[in-house]
């Protein structure tokens, strides 16, 4: 799913997990997967920018700062493509609930329902406003 977005926009991790990749790669550009439990992934991509503190195998929090927008790779203007992937295959962000509830069915600290919304809000303003 693409957020636009501006460039250099802070981008924070949707929930907490281990770094298991910070890099390039092909029409993804720049880019960082993070790992969840019960083989969820999240995807973060076309990144002008990573947080330098970061490294593969680091565990982060949810909301850290990971990086910023950018429009690497084979994007066309900047924004942030951002992927739920479940044991190998991608859902749709926007409902599936499986990222936002940790192994015991509880909410976990940032719901990525609700940043979900706020970036559909946002999406439905900047359309309104370009008709």
């Amino acid at each position: 799913m693409d957020f636009a977005a501006e460039e250099g926009a802070t981008v924070h991790a949707t929930q907490s997990g281990r770094i298991s990749f910070i890099g390039r790669r092909s029409g993804y550009g720049l880019m960082i997967e993070i790992e969840h439990a019960q083989g969820i992934q999240t995807v973060y991509a076309h990144l002008s920018a990573v947080n330098k503190t970061l490294e593969v195998d680091q565990r982060i929090p949810a909301g850290h700062e990971i990086g910023h927008v950018g429009s690497t790779g084979t994007s066309t203007g900047p924004h942030l493509h951002y992927e739920v992937v479940i044991e190998g295959l991608p859902v749709p962000p926007l409902t599936d609930t499986r990222l936002s509830r940790s192994g015991d069915g509880t909410q976990r600290q940032m719901d990525v329902s609700v940043m979900i919304e706020a970036a559909r809000d946002q999406l439905a303003g900047l359309l309104a406003a370009n008709g």
